[in-house]
């Protein structure tokens, strides 16, 4: 996926915490574990964690909303 499509995804999380859009509960993720598994060594678990991760960091990519910062 580009930046811009993955910094538009700073709207889901696996689960749908904090109000979110559920990714787990998506098609293009059935699509992307299937995938992964039938092309690649691995377990669903993985691929979650790998999922997990781009979108926790999907706001700093270029053309996302950035990260916010915590103010203390």
């Amino acid at each position: 996926m580009n930046n811009e499509v993955m910094s538009g995804m700073n709207r889901m999380n696996m689960n749908g915490n904090g109000g979110k859009v559920v990714f787990r509960k998506t098609t293009i993720f059935q699509l992307i574990t299937e995938m992964a598994l039938k092309n690649h060594k691995g377990t669903e678990s993985e691929v979650v964690q790998i999922c997990s991760r781009l979108l926790k960091y999907a706001p700093d990519r270029k053309g996302g909303g950035g990260c916010k910062e915590n103010s203390a």
